[in-house]
Protein backbone atom coordinates (compact mmCIF):
# COMPACT_ATOMS: atom_id res chain seq x y z
CA UNK A 1 0.00 0.00 0.00
CA UNK A 2 1.20 3.34 -0.70
CA UNK A 3 1.93 6.12 1.46
CA UNK A 4 -0.06 9.35 0.61
CA UNK A 5 1.88 12.78 0.64
CA UNK A 6 3.55 14.11 3.94
CA UNK A 7 1.98 17.41 5.10
CA UNK A 8 5.28 19.22 4.76
CA UNK A 9 6.01 17.93 0.79
CA UNK A 10 2.37 19.03 -0.18
CA UNK A 11 3.00 22.28 1.84
CA UNK A 12 5.96 22.95 -0.03
CA UNK A 13 4.06 22.49 -3.17
CA UNK A 14 1.35 24.76 -2.61
CA UNK A 15 3.52 27.36 -0.66
CA UNK A 16 4.37 28.65 -4.60
CA UNK A 17 0.93 29.27 -5.08
CA UNK A 18 0.31 31.75 -2.40
CA UNK A 19 2.58 34.34 -0.33
CA UNK A 20 0.64 33.51 2.79
CA UNK A 21 1.35 30.38 5.34
CA UNK A 22 -0.36 27.39 5.24
CA UNK A 23 -1.42 26.34 9.18
CA UNK A 24 -0.36 22.29 9.53
CA UNK A 25 -4.14 21.71 9.58
CA UNK A 26 -4.71 23.17 5.95
CA UNK A 27 -1.32 21.39 4.75
CA UNK A 28 -3.00 18.00 5.92
CA UNK A 29 -6.78 18.90 4.29
CA UNK A 30 -5.01 19.74 1.00
CA UNK A 31 -3.19 16.05 1.36
CA UNK A 32 -6.70 14.46 2.03
CA UNK A 33 -8.31 16.58 -1.06
CA UNK A 34 -5.18 15.38 -3.31
CA UNK A 35 -5.96 12.20 -2.44
CA UNK A 36 -10.15 12.29 -3.08
CA UNK A 37 -8.67 13.79 -6.37
CA UNK A 38 -6.66 11.02 -7.38
CA UNK A 39 -9.38 8.21 -6.38
CA UNK A 40 -11.45 9.89 -8.76
CA UNK A 41 -8.80 10.94 -11.97
CA UNK A 42 -6.77 7.10 -11.66
CA UNK A 43 -10.40 5.28 -12.44
CA UNK A 44 -10.88 7.64 -15.56
CA UNK A 45 -7.63 7.17 -17.08
CA UNK A 46 -7.98 3.92 -16.54
CA UNK A 47 -11.29 3.61 -18.25
CA UNK A 48 -10.02 6.05 -21.15
CA UNK A 49 -6.73 4.57 -21.99
CA UNK A 50 -8.37 0.84 -22.41
CA UNK A 51 -10.99 2.08 -24.56
CA UNK A 52 -8.15 3.58 -26.60
CA UNK A 53 -6.01 0.94 -26.56
CA UNK A 54 -7.67 -2.37 -25.34
CA UNK A 55 -3.71 -4.65 -24.91
CA UNK A 56 -2.54 -1.74 -23.12
CA UNK A 57 -0.85 -2.77 -19.93
CA UNK A 58 0.55 0.70 -18.83
CA UNK A 59 -1.65 3.69 -17.62
CA UNK A 60 -1.13 6.64 -20.25
CA UNK A 61 -2.83 10.23 -20.95
CA UNK A 62 -5.68 9.15 -23.59
CA UNK A 63 -6.48 12.39 -24.51
CA UNK A 64 -2.58 13.33 -25.80
CA UNK A 65 0.46 11.56 -26.44
CA UNK A 66 3.35 13.40 -24.16
CA UNK A 67 6.61 12.94 -24.15
CA UNK A 68 8.50 10.22 -22.65
CA UNK A 69 9.67 10.73 -19.16
CA UNK A 70 12.59 7.94 -19.24
CA UNK A 71 13.61 9.32 -22.71
CA UNK A 72 13.65 12.55 -21.39
CA UNK A 73 15.51 11.82 -18.39
CA UNK A 74 18.17 10.36 -20.42
CA UNK A 75 18.81 13.05 -22.63
CA UNK A 76 19.04 15.48 -19.07
CA UNK A 77 21.53 13.16 -17.89
CA UNK A 78 23.69 13.29 -20.79
CA UNK A 79 23.86 17.26 -20.64
CA UNK A 80 24.31 17.88 -16.90
CA UNK A 81 28.26 18.46 -15.71
CA UNK A 82 28.13 19.60 -12.46
CA UNK A 83 25.36 17.46 -10.82
CA UNK A 84 25.44 13.26 -10.63
CA UNK A 85 21.55 12.78 -11.23
CA UNK A 86 18.27 13.83 -12.49
CA UNK A 87 15.11 13.80 -10.01
CA UNK A 88 11.81 14.05 -11.25
CA UNK A 89 10.96 17.40 -10.36
CA UNK A 90 13.52 18.07 -12.79
CA UNK A 91 12.63 15.61 -15.55
CA UNK A 92 8.40 16.70 -14.99
CA UNK A 93 9.65 20.46 -15.39
CA UNK A 94 11.61 19.86 -18.60
CA UNK A 95 8.92 17.40 -19.75
CA UNK A 96 6.64 20.76 -19.67
CA UNK A 97 8.87 23.50 -20.90
CA UNK A 98 9.48 21.02 -24.29
CA UNK A 99 5.97 20.75 -24.48
CA UNK A 100 4.89 23.98 -24.17
CA UNK A 101 7.79 25.00 -26.96
CA UNK A 102 6.64 22.14 -29.47
CA UNK A 103 3.39 23.57 -28.71
CA UNK A 104 4.38 27.01 -29.97
CA UNK A 105 6.47 26.34 -33.20
CA UNK A 106 4.20 23.58 -34.24
CA UNK A 107 0.90 26.25 -34.09
CA UNK A 108 2.97 28.80 -35.66
CA UNK A 109 4.25 26.68 -38.05
CA UNK A 110 0.41 25.24 -39.38
CA UNK A 111 -0.15 29.21 -39.75
CA UNK A 112 2.69 29.17 -42.11
CA UNK A 113 1.67 26.37 -43.70
CA UNK A 114 -1.89 27.73 -44.29
CA UNK A 115 -0.81 30.58 -45.97
CA UNK A 116 1.07 28.19 -48.60
CA UNK A 117 -2.33 26.76 -48.72
CA UNK A 118 -1.09 22.81 -48.12
CA UNK A 119 -2.11 20.75 -45.61
CA UNK A 120 1.30 19.54 -44.57
CA UNK A 121 3.76 21.39 -42.47
CA UNK A 122 6.85 21.17 -44.26
CA UNK A 123 10.63 22.14 -42.92
CA UNK A 124 10.28 25.77 -44.80
CA UNK A 125 7.35 26.23 -42.72
CA UNK A 126 9.07 25.22 -39.47
CA UNK A 127 12.44 27.09 -40.74
CA UNK A 128 10.12 30.50 -40.67
CA UNK A 129 9.38 30.00 -37.20
CA UNK A 130 12.75 29.47 -36.34
CA UNK A 131 14.31 32.38 -38.33
CA UNK A 132 11.83 34.49 -36.29
CA UNK A 133 13.15 33.18 -32.88
CA UNK A 134 16.64 33.16 -34.00
CA UNK A 135 17.27 29.40 -33.64
CA UNK A 136 19.71 28.05 -35.69
CA UNK A 137 18.88 25.62 -38.58
CA UNK A 138 17.61 22.28 -37.42
CA UNK A 139 17.91 20.29 -40.48
CA UNK A 140 15.51 18.56 -42.10
CA UNK A 141 15.39 19.04 -45.69
CA UNK A 142 17.58 17.07 -46.13
CA UNK A 143 15.16 14.13 -44.98
CA UNK A 144 12.35 15.59 -47.44
CA UNK A 145 15.01 15.61 -50.43
CA UNK A 146 16.16 12.29 -49.85
CA UNK A 147 12.75 10.99 -49.90
CA UNK A 148 11.88 13.24 -52.86
CA UNK A 149 14.57 11.28 -54.78
CA UNK A 150 13.94 7.70 -53.90
CA UNK A 151 10.09 8.81 -54.99
CA UNK A 152 11.64 10.18 -58.27
CA UNK A 153 13.85 7.45 -59.12
CA UNK A 154 11.28 4.56 -58.39
CA UNK A 155 9.16 6.96 -60.32
CA UNK A 156 11.63 5.80 -63.38
CA UNK A 157 11.86 2.32 -62.55
CA UNK A 158 8.72 1.39 -62.94
CA UNK A 159 5.70 3.32 -62.33
CA UNK A 160 3.99 3.35 -65.61
CA UNK A 161 4.12 -0.49 -65.62
CA UNK A 162 2.76 -0.79 -62.40
CA UNK A 163 -0.16 1.87 -62.72
CA UNK A 164 -1.20 0.77 -65.86
CA UNK A 165 -1.62 3.50 -68.69
CA UNK A 166 -4.26 6.16 -68.06
CA UNK A 167 -5.23 5.26 -64.49
CA UNK A 168 -5.40 7.40 -61.65
CA UNK A 169 -4.01 6.98 -58.54
CA UNK A 170 -6.62 5.02 -55.94
CA UNK A 171 -5.33 3.03 -53.01
CA UNK A 172 -6.06 -0.21 -55.38
CA UNK A 173 -3.74 0.84 -57.56
CA UNK A 174 -1.11 1.97 -54.98
CA UNK A 175 -1.25 -1.06 -53.01
CA UNK A 176 -0.08 -2.60 -56.42
CA UNK A 177 2.86 -0.17 -57.40
CA UNK A 178 4.11 -0.59 -53.68
CA UNK A 179 3.80 -4.70 -54.29
CA UNK A 180 5.74 -4.04 -57.49
CA UNK A 181 8.20 -2.04 -55.89
CA UNK A 182 9.02 -3.52 -52.57
CA UNK A 183 8.54 -7.44 -54.53
CA UNK A 184 5.85 -8.39 -50.99
CA UNK A 185 2.44 -7.62 -49.53
CA UNK A 186 2.29 -4.18 -48.14
CA UNK A 187 0.77 -3.49 -44.79
CA UNK A 188 -2.48 -1.31 -44.54
CA UNK A 189 -0.66 1.25 -42.36
CA UNK A 190 2.04 1.28 -44.40
CA UNK A 191 -0.30 1.90 -47.89
CA UNK A 192 -1.95 4.77 -45.15
CA UNK A 193 1.93 6.20 -44.69
CA UNK A 194 2.31 6.84 -48.99
CA UNK A 195 -0.64 7.88 -49.58
CA UNK A 196 0.15 10.65 -47.40
CA UNK A 197 3.22 11.14 -48.87
CA UNK A 198 1.86 10.94 -52.18
CA UNK A 199 -0.22 13.58 -51.40
CA UNK A 200 2.31 15.64 -49.73
CA UNK A 201 4.37 15.63 -52.72
CA UNK A 202 1.31 16.91 -54.74
CA UNK A 203 0.98 19.99 -52.34
CA UNK A 204 4.61 20.09 -52.69
CA UNK A 205 4.82 20.33 -56.33
CA UNK A 206 1.54 22.56 -56.57
CA UNK A 207 3.23 24.75 -54.05
CA UNK A 208 6.37 25.22 -56.50
CA UNK A 209 4.23 25.87 -59.57
CA UNK A 210 2.24 28.47 -58.07
CA UNK A 211 5.19 30.50 -56.37
CA UNK A 212 7.46 30.38 -59.92
CA UNK A 213 4.67 32.58 -61.21
CA UNK A 214 4.69 34.78 -58.86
Amino acid sequence: MAKPYSASHIGAVAQSYTDMRLSGAVKQQLVDYLIQELDQLVPELETATILAEPDRKTLGDPDRTRLGYSRTRELMLDRIEKIDSVGSAAVQRAVEELERSLKKVVRKSSEYAEKDRVGTIKPRHLEQVLRTQNIPHVGGEAIESETQHSITVAEEDGLSEAMGEGQVLTPQTLRRMAKSFAGMPVTDEALEELMLLYYDVVEETEHSLRTSFV
